[in-house]
């Protein structure tokens, strides 16, 4: 499952896409590099969010980010493991950004007394099953191993 933006640009096959940004999915789908499209064929897209436009809907809380709740959906379809590659909630910046932009995460998405806020939470529900490969994600889930 990619997240987001990835799904314009992971090049290889790719099941399912979410989003909390329904509205951006489909052109993030048609996007998608011909190439890829026409080999693999397009996701399935998937979003929390209560105006779909052409996602799948899921009732998820919406709380959080994107990563979180594809988190959940991923759960929801009974993905068995989850590898989080790109979502380390802080404040790095996107990869396909230039260095001097950064991101807002670790004030979006604050530490609270008990972890990072709504990921700490949910950690405690994935049974293990989440795991990731950077920043305060992994600190509070660990790695793949």
């Amino acid at each position: 499952m990619t997240v987001n933006l990835m799904t314009t640009l992971w090049p290889f096959h790719v099941e399912h896409c979410y989003s909390n940004h329904s509205e951006k999915l489909p052109s993030w789908v048609a996007a998608r590099d011909v190439k890829w499209a026409n080999k693999f064929g397009n996701p399935a897209m998937h979003t929390g969010n209560q105006n779909p436009r052409g996602c799948l809907h899921w009732p998820v809380k919406m709380h959080g980010t994107s990563g979180l709740n594809a988190v959940y959906v991923g759960l929801c379809m009974e993905y068995k493991e989850i590898w989080l590659c790109g979502i380390p909630l802080d404040n790095s910046g996107h990869f396909y950004d230039p260095p001097w932009v950064g991101t807002n995460f670790e004030r979006e998405v604050p530490d609270t007394n008990q972890g990072i806020k709504y990921w700490a939470w949910a950690a405690r529900k994935f049974d293990s099953r989440v795991k990731s490969f950077s920043g305060r994600t992994r600190e509070l889930l660990g790695s793949p191993k």
